[in-house]
């Protein structure tokens, strides 16, 4: 097979949700003949396989070079996942920096309110996480909303506040018992 041969039967693979079998096909395909929106998801998708794997440390690269091609496709998505990736390696300040790029994409902007309030706070920027959080609550329809809620009621508690905590700490107690 061809480079851009192998690219298509691995966007097959992975389009088809078998990401073993485009893992491996991406492995054997050279940028050389693919146009810019091909290479754009050649590494997109070969860095979603590894991410999907665990192999971050493959992963990130891949990433990162597509979330700098801002007018390209996965922008958001490279963004996002880079963003995981950093945030779990505990970089916060690349996490941030790639999460602020999606915090307003329509699909984004519920997955990564959280993410940024506990960056925030392992920054030491304790208020700043709080008041976050609590803003974004006002949200409908967030990932990691008890979380959210424990992070807020958190910090009315330490602030002894504890008619304010009260009602988010129940929040998170309750979602936690009786998650929808």
């Amino acid at each position: 097979l061809t480079g851009p041969m192998r690219f298509h039967l691995a966007e097959f693979y992975f389009q088809s949700g078998d990401f073993s079998n485009a893992r491996d096909l991406y492995a054997e395909v050279s940028v050389e003949n693919l146009n810019n929106k091909e290479v754009s998801a050649f590494k997109f998708h070969q860095g979603y396989c590894f991410f999907l794997d665990k192999k971050y440390a493959k992963a990130r690269p891949l990433f990162d070079a597509v979330r700098q091609l801002k007018n390209q496709p996965f922008h958001a998505e490279a963004n996002y996942y880079f963003g995981i990736i950093a945030f779990h390696e505990a970089q916060y300040g690349e996490a941030l920096a790639a999460f602020r790029v999606v915090e307003d994409d329509p699909y984004y902007r519920n997955w990564v309110p959280y993410h940024i309030a506990v960056i925030y706070y392992m920054q030491g920027e304790r208020q700043k996480a709080f008041d976050y959080a609590e803003q974004q609550l006002k949200k409908a329809d967030l990932a990691y909303e008890p979380e959210l809620q424990q992070l807020v009621g958190h910090g009315y508690y330490v602030q002894g506040q504890f008619d304010k905590a009260l009602p988010y700490l129940e929040n998170y107690i309750r979602k936690q018992s009786n998650p929808s």
